[in-house]
């Protein structure tokens, strides 16, 4: 009996740490997470997923790092958690420890989801990567992964700020045709 309240427990915690990370609220969440030690309760993936993704919210990047460390450690590392330290890292400026993040996926034997894509064009964005952007984003179909509008708009956004800085202002057809893009835009 004791083992099923100690499951409800870790998993009541789970999702309140995981709606103040869902909501604005988390500075609240990751207070929730420092107390579970104090409180007994050991913390499982889904718990150190909410957490780090309330540090993706706060710009919190150490943190997410720090437990993406410990959730290695503990061999409860996901998909979910990885994505989320990636997004922090993007979030808060460290677009290179981001796409490090990234590139390692495979190693760690995870397969990139959406927003680990997402993350990683948007970090190639802030560190005006745009060949690393494309990249990423031309990858996706071969991951089956399909791109969302976040995906577009950041890929897009990184293009154009190319295209300003090295060329001017171009119309839409010279700029699809000069990055190649034809077979995922089309201009009307």
């Amino acid at each position: 009996m004791e083992s099923s309240s100690a499951a409800a427990n870790v998993f009541s915690w789970s999702a309140t740490i995981s709606a103040c990370a869902k909501g604005s609220e988390w500075s609240k969440a990751l207070g929730l997470f420092a107390l579970m030690p104090e409180k007994r309760v050991a913390p499982n993936t889904v718990t150190y997923g909410a957490a780090i993704s309330a540090c993706a919210k706060g710009s919190r990047w150490e943190q997410a790092v720090a437990w993406l460390s410990e959730t290695r450690r503990l061999r409860a590392l996901d998909v979910l958690s990885y994505s989320a330290t990636i997004g922090a890292c993007e979030k808060g400026s460290q677009w290179q420890r981001a796409l490090g993040l990234f590139e390692c996926m495979p190693r760690m034997q995870l397969r990139p989801n959406l927003f680990s894509f997402d993350a990683a064009i948007n970090a190639s964005q802030k560190g005006r990567q745009w060949q690393q952007a494309l990249g990423f984003f031309t990858a996706m179909p071969r991951a089956q992964v399909a791109p969302d509008l976040y995906c577009y708009n950041a890929v897009l956004a990184s293009l154009h700020e190319e295209w300003l800085y090295s060329r001017g202002k171009p119309t839409p057809g010279e700029f699809l045709r000069s990055f190649q893009l034809g077979d995922y835009f089309r201009v009307t």
